[in-house]
């Protein structure tokens, strides 16, 4: 990582490069656009992200989260996810596609940036392999079609290397200041950005050595993440300190208890890579490839005794999510793909070198790799299914069945996910999360009846596994006090059951 100095007719074609990348993944953005609001199913973290951003926005004073009763609000609220989806719902209006085409602006940034950061790593060759290879997989096109923030997580962690790495590369205090402050910021959309905040720091630390506490670009970085740090502090603990220790006292010490204090290292570990071995259980081939690139950035370490800051990053990100993330979701794996796909695209890129003049060859083999083994026809598949299966699946029309069933203004509670769905003025409802009687039931041990009885709602909505849930807690419950309006039949929702109160 010395700095480096391209020549003027270098930058130029440098430049061409880049824009004609630009326009691609611009292009493949715009092909999604179709399928966005088709796949994936609608999921519930959509409702409570999009209800959360709503609120904030400000857009409509009268908008209420969704646990108005016992106020369990997120650590995050969004940061600059949700500045971006209150921006758009300004343009455009509240919606599910106007939430999920925020994700797919996001995913074009991490795609962008990837290329950056391969480029400065490994060579431009290397970060479009990167850019192809991670635009195929499973992790992106997932991501990038759903309002959660590990997109955001994952694009703004690339950001902060690539920053870190033109600054160490170019020079610029600017850029490392950036690097922090861009880190700094991530940990506002989503705490998970703790564990990859290391590959950046590893950059100043394989960079100075032992004069990194000395260096004055390490100063800089530091004193982004610190800035940072003060906007988190300033903007969601110091408004209401109480208010921030209580729910901090129940998301970390209850809800998203860090497994090293749950359950002891060992079985933490067994859980994270349980996470990993269910992702790839049926994309041996893909696992395969990504393994190959771990294995070769360990080859180069072993022969110029340099560590790559990626195989580093990763390697502590992982044991940071193994001592510290208690949710073993899939949904996570895009935040470690970007580094893994840049590892296996600078081992296909010294493979390319290697042939010559044959370019052809060379890009016969990277469609080989993408499409057979990154999945990408698989992938591919799945969203054009769910879009041609549209009128089954449509939420849109689920959504107005259940309108239909329950007179505007009613208290409602419900699983998250119909809320996007049942939020679109002049039809508004007073609407509860049903994982709300979850999360007091954890923490207080209120029952199914006592939660009703607190929040006293007209109507109740429940899915299969909402109603599995108060069948195996307060059998007969619903039967005894309150009526089956409707039974509404939706793939993939399945059987969503309307009861009104008596």
């Amino acid at each position: 990582m010395a700095k480096a100095y391209r020549p003027p007719i270098a930058k130029r074609a440098a430049a061409r490069v880049d824009w004609l990348l630009v326009g691609a993944i611009a292009v493949y953005l715009v092909a999604n656009i179709p399928f966005l609001v088709a796949w994936p199913a609608v999921h519930g973290d959509e409702g409570r992200e999009l209800n959360a951003f709503w609120v904030a926005s400000g857009i409509d004073p009268s908008a209420r989260t969704l646990d108005p009763v016992f106020q369990h609000d997120p650590l995050y609220k969004g940061g600059l996810q949700g500045l971006s989806t209150a921006i758009s719902f300004r343009l455009f209006g509240f919606g599910l596609f106007q939430g999920r085409v925020v994700s797919l602006v996001w995913g074009g940034l991490l795609l962008w940036t990837t290329f950056l950061v391969g480029r400065r790593l490994y060579g431009p060759a290397a970060g479009a392999i990167a850019v192809l290879f991670l635009g195929v997989s499973q992790p992106f096109l997932v991501s990038s079609h759903i309002v959660r923030p590990d997109v955001v997580v994952a694009a703004l962690v690339m950001v902060a290397l690539y920053c870190a790495l033109r600054g160490l590369q170019e020079g610029g205090p600017v850029w490392h200041l950036l690097a922090g402050l861009v880190l700094g910021l991530s940990f506002d959309v989503h705490p998970n950005s703790l564990a990859f905040m290391p590959t950046v720091g590893l950059c100043y630390l394989l960079r100075f050595g032992r004069r990194t506490s000395l260096a004055r670009e390490s100063w800089l970085f530091a004193g982004g993440i610190a800035i940072g740090a003060l906007y988190y502090a300033g903007v969601r603990i110091l408004p209401d300190p109480r208010h921030y220790a209580e729910t901090f006292g129940y998301w970390v010490g209850i809800d998203k208890r860090p497994p090293l204090f749950a359950g002891g290292i060992v079985p933490a570990a067994q859980a994270e890579l349980r996470r990993w071995s269910q992702y790839f259980s049926h994309r041996l081939a893909e696992a395969a490839l990504l393994l190959l690139g771990v294995l070769a950035a360990g080859w180069r370490l072993a022969q110029t005794r340099r560590l790559d800051p990626l195989l580093g990053g990763l390697l502590a990100a992982f044991a940071v999510f193994v001592v510290l993330v208690s949710s073993k979701t899939e949904f996570y794996m895009i935040l470690f793909f970007p580094t893994l796909v840049l590892l296996l695209a600078a081992a296909v890129s010294v493979v390319g070198s290697h042939l010559g003049g044959s370019r052809l060859l060379a890009a016969a083999l990277l469609v080989v790799l993408a499409v057979a083994g990154m999945g990408f026809e698989d992938n591919f598949r799945d969203v054009i299914e769910a879009a041609s299966d549209a009128r089954e699946r449509d939420y849109a029309a689920l959504s107005t069945q259940l309108q239909a069933e329950i007179p505007p203004g009613s208290k409602v509670v419900a699983p998250p996910v119909y809320w996007i769905g049942l939020a679109r003025p002049p039809y508004y409802l007073d609407y509860v999360d049903f994982s709300v009687w979850e999360r007091v039931r954890r923490e207080r041990n209120v029952s199914w009846p006592q939660f009703v009885d607190e929040i006293e709602p007209d109507y109740v909505i429940l899915d299969s596994k909402a109603r599995s849930d108060v069948a195996n807690r307060a059998r007969g419950f619903m039967e005894a006090n309150a009526d089956l309006v409707a039974q509404i039949t939706r793939k993939p929702y399945g059987d969503v059951q309307v009861w009104k109160m008596r």
